[in-house]
């Protein structure tokens, strides 16, 4: 007989699967019954591990508390983004929102700069001024962007962040059509960075991929290959994954 926990695994691995399920047909796929499947989609909801949309459930991949998601991500993400790192010199960092900011969730350090690039583990940033934030906003559900929307403040980052709503949704619409986001010295003088979205099956973005790294070593001019070579990491990453 499987344990509560082993229940609860088969549940999120089902909804990681295919996801946008109902009750019903969650109880059969997993073979376990209604009030049993029930009882433990509330408690995923209250932990942030599961959504519910209607009479439908779903993972939740934007948590930065769901560890499955995070451990999935780093150990994929550092081995096929190392050489990209070494390639540009640039640090490479994976983000995922929380309580409407991006979170730098882990962290591919440059050769010899390891204690410096790994300070930022973790760091929070209003989405309005990173490229992490732009992009995981702009490849969300439209109800998870509007919710994101109705957060912003527009506080922080620098005179070259963007500063009123209507703008960032401007932005947003760029970066949908572009395939990826820029931070032009939005969130610090002197740093830049590039970012593109880490998609599941359904098309939903999951994390966010970028590199970043001081105006020297990152010329606008750049920017195109290295947008190239994180979508060639992201398709690497996916069929890990997968």
């Amino acid at each position: 007989m499987l344990t509560t926990i082993q229940k609860a695994a088969q549940i999120m691995n089902l909804l990681q699967k295919q996801g946008n399920l109902t009750l019903t047909e969650i109880s059969r796929l997993t073979n376990n019954n209604h009030s049993s499947v029930y009882r433990l989609l509330q408690s995923l909801q209250e932990v942030g591990y599961v959504t519910k949309r209607g009479r439908r459930y779903d993972f939740s991949w934007q948590a930065i508390g769901d560890q499955q998601a995070t451990h999935l991500l780093n150990w994929t993400t550092n081995a096929i983004l190392t050489p990209v790192v070494k390639k540009y010199h640039l640090v490479a960092y994976v983000g995922i929102i929380q309580g409407g900011e991006s979170v730098i969730a882990d962290v591919v350090p440059r050769p010899g700069h390891a204690e410096e690039d790994m300070a930022r583990l973790g760091e929070r940033l209003p989405v309005n001024i990173s490229a992490l934030g732009k992009c995981a906003v702009a490849f969300t559900s439209s109800d998870d962007r509007q919710r994101l929307y109705n957060l912003l403040d527009f506080r922080g980052g620098t005179k070259h962040a963007i500063s009123d709503l209507t703008a960032f949704r401007q932005s947003i619409r760029v970066i949908q059509k572009n395939g990826y986001a820029i931070d032009d010295e939005e969130t610090q003088l002197g740093l830049r960075c590039v970012s593109v979205p880490l998609l599941d099956d359904r098309g939903k973005c999951v994390a966010v991929l970028a590199l970043s790294g001081e105006l020297a070593d990152f010329p606008r001019t750049s920017f195109i290959k290295v947008r190239d070579d994180l979508l060639r990491c992201r398709e690497q990453i996916m069929q890990e994954m997968n």
